[in-house]
């Protein structure tokens, strides 16, 4: 790539047509216009294709169409971004999960929160730090209480609670069109990711959110300890979480575990 090349792409990066921790868009970028001198330091991780042999559980194969979850190199995926771009970031991906879900009966803020969790990892955000444990799964309490009061003012939802159980109604407005505009530069190479995942779960009660979204999570703790994955190391782990969470049988744990197997839905 000559210095014409490089000075293009680099301010591309700044004004945001390029993402630079979007290590796909950069290589994506350079193929579409044909170069041939790729800069050896644009290369995929290597550690996002360590097999899980190596965690001595065995990978299924899976159609295209299904979701692939890759956490194990996205240490540095945002460290380019000041905490308010992280921030919009967030709140552009979220937008996308209530504009899809917000007419659904089963919508609400818990299963929101557990779908932004599962996004965050489709798209390997390295963000754990700001979730913690709850009785309902990992939850970024700041967030998800920032985010309606956001939507406001960004004008794609007018948030109100209603009825007896408090629950919560988002009403499209005028600005949402931004939000998708928004959603195609950040996120155009996850979107099908991203939409699989919201269909699999759009009229799924909140439990059966919560439950994959523990188990993905107590998957992962266990990765970073290096661990051997195991369904009971799984199951303890889901049940160490909270005490609620002894409302999930072993059997619908496993059954979960398998359907993340299946479906390639895991950390790695």
């Amino acid at each position: 790539m000559n210095e014409f090349e490089k000075k293009l792409a680099k301010s591309l990066a700044e004004n945001g047509y390029l993402i630079p921790e979007n290590v796909r868009e950069v290589k994506q970028y350079l193929k579409n216009r044909e170069l041939e001198d790729v800069p050896p330091e644009i290369e995929l991780d290597s550690a996002s294709e360590k097999k899980r042999e190596s965690y001595k559980v065995k990978k299924k194969d899976s159609p295209d169409s299904k979701l692939v979850v890759m956490t194990s190199s996205s240490s540095d995926d945002l460290a380019s971004l000041s905490k308010q771009q992280i921030y919009f970031r967030r709140v552009v991906l979220a937008g996308e999960i209530v504009k899809k879900l917000y007419s659904e009966n089963t919508f609400g803020h818990v299963k929101f929160q557990k779908l932004m969790y599962l996004s965050e990892k489709i798209c390997q955000y390295n963000l754990s730090i700001r979730y913690s444990k709850q009785a309902a799964g990992p939850m970024d309490t700041r967030f998800i209480h920032s985010i309606d009061r956001e939507f406001k003012k960004q004008n794609w939802f007018d948030v109100k609670q209603e009825g007896p159980y408090k629950k919560y109604v988002y009403t499209p407005l005028p600005g949402l069109s931004k939000q998708g505009r928004y959603y195609e530069k950040y996120y155009a190479e996850y979107d099908e990711k991203i939409r699989w995942l919201l269909e699999t779960f759009r009229s799924s009660k909140t439990d059966q959110v919560e439950l994959i979204a523990t188990i993905f999570a107590g998957w992962e703790e266990l990765l970073n300890e290096h661990a051997t994955i195991s369904d009971d190391a799984i199951i303890e782990k889901v049940y160490r979480w909270s005490k609620e969470k002894k409302k999930f049988s072993r059997d619908r744990i496993i059954e979960g575990i398998r359907w993340m197997e299946e479906n390639n839905l895991y950390p790695n």
